[in-house]
């Protein structure tokens, strides 16, 4: 009888030893630890995506090594500008030194000829913030970069918090500065990287008409070397749009300046 009393005691100390165990406090961090490293791979994942859309996607800029495969440079396109611009082609030569500021975004001759180019053209000089203008001293892959460099940053603070490494304030830390520099590094690609129907107007004295038709009325002019938009193209007219508003013009007059998104250069 003592036995079982024993043993009954026994039985009971157990089970309540198992109610009074304290709960297990590093499962949820080793949880944590492994839900960072999926969602740090994602993000690597992902950025690693954005930073390669502009080698990836046909309708991208012209990167460098794409250019240098196809037997372009910036040395190159300048040449043919100025060749353009003293043959009386100022459109021609705004659309070369266009593309050539894509490969060459802090060449010097790049940014005194495009202005040579739209003086003899008559067109104003376009007036850029200092924003663009600091954006536009990289291309659009080496923002690209630096964003993912953001993106590399803020994983690199949720895996120390993960592990112990920092405390929380240091991971908001570095998590607000890979976002700030993600931010500014994506939007900045975007920024210097023409849309793919830019295009500039290559012909003399071209004139925008209401319909796709020769004998159409006009609707203004568009002088040579002007920035439009091609909105879309029917028969061998194209609709541009511009500051003075929707008209179309000769397809032959117009030359999209990603060249990988039109004719060839």
């Amino acid at each position: 009888m003592i036995t079982n009393r024993q043993t009954l005691s026994s039985k009971t100390d157990l089970r309540l030893g198992e109610l009074r165990r304290p709960p297990d406090r590093l499962r949820p961090l080793r949880s944590f630890r492994r839900t960072s490293i999926a969602l740090v791979a994602l993000i690597l994942s992902v950025g690693g995506q954005i930073a390669h859309a502009g080698e990836a996607a046909p309708r991208a800029a012209p990167t460098a090594s794409r250019a240098a495969a196809q037997g372009v440079s910036a040395n190159s396109l300048v040449a043919q500008a100025e060749a353009d611009l003293a043959a009386g082609h100022p459109g021609l030569a705004i659309l070369q030194y266009d593309r050539a500021r894509l490969l060459a975004p802090r060449a010097p001759a790049v940014t005194a000829g495009l202005a040579r180019a739209q003086s003899a053209a008559g067109l104003p000089t376009a007036e850029t913030s200092p924003v663009v203008r600091v954006a536009r001293r990289l291309d659009a892959n080496e923002w690209g970069w630096i964003g993912m460099a953001g993106l590399i940053l803020g994983a690199a603070g949720l895996v120390a918090l993960s592990w112990g490494v920092i405390r929380r304030r240091g991971f908001l830390a570095l998590v607000l500065a890979g976002v700030g520099i993600a931010s500014v590094g994506f939007v900045s690609a975007v920024e210097v990287t023409p849309p793919p129907n830019r295009a500039i107007v290559v012909a003399p004295d071209a004139v925008a008409r209401i319909a796709p038709f020769a004998k159409a009325d006009q609707a203004f002019a568009v002088p040579e070397g002007t920035v439009v938009t091609i909105e879309r193209t029917y028969g061998k007219y194209a609709l541009i749009a511009s500051s003075e508003g929707h008209g179309w013009i000769p397809e032959g007059g117009v030359e999209i300046i990603l060249p990988a998104t039109g004719k060839g250069s």
